[in-house]
């Protein structure tokens, strides 16, 4: 199953990028580059926080979530762009493609 996922997304041409689980649960090692769009997120998330709690949330010093900061005040960042959603229907051609037979669409059942 997961071989034709993959091939799926490959003929839609979607990327998945894998979570960084160790960065949302605030599990960090020591001597760590520090994503810098991570501490943006992380200040525009929490803006009631201190930045000594985003440090520790972070795993860095305060001086680098104070840098990474100005940073963004003297460059903002431009979000990252996101790419349009494919339709069912392109979907559901891919499949077809992919597995070599026609998937229908399911209708939903009248109640």
């Amino acid at each position: 199953m997961r071989g034709l996922l993959t091939q799926i997304r490959r003929q839609l041409d979607i990327t998945v990028e894998p979570e960084d689980l160790d960065t949302l649960a605030g599990v960090t090692g020591r001597h760590r580059q520090v994503d810098h769009s991570e501490v943006v997120r992380l200040r525009k998330a929490n803006p009631h926080e201190s930045l000594e709690m985003l440090a520790d949330r972070l795993g860095c010093s305060l001086s680098t979530v104070k840098r990474h900061l100005r940073r963004e005040r003297r460059q903002p960042s431009q979000g990252t762009a996101v790419a349009a959603k494919p339709t069912i229907a392109e979907v559901l051609a891919a499949a077809a493609e992919v597995t070599g037979s026609p998937i229908a669409p399911r209708r939903s059942q009248a109640a």
